[in-house]
């Protein structure tokens, strides 16, 4: 589902986001 990556996506820009 590509909603579904999406969701992965943002949850790993999050992640990286909050690394800085």
């Amino acid at each position: 589902d590509i909603n579904e990556e999406t969701n992965m996506a943002k949850k790993i820009l999050k992640s990286l986001m909050s690394w800085c």
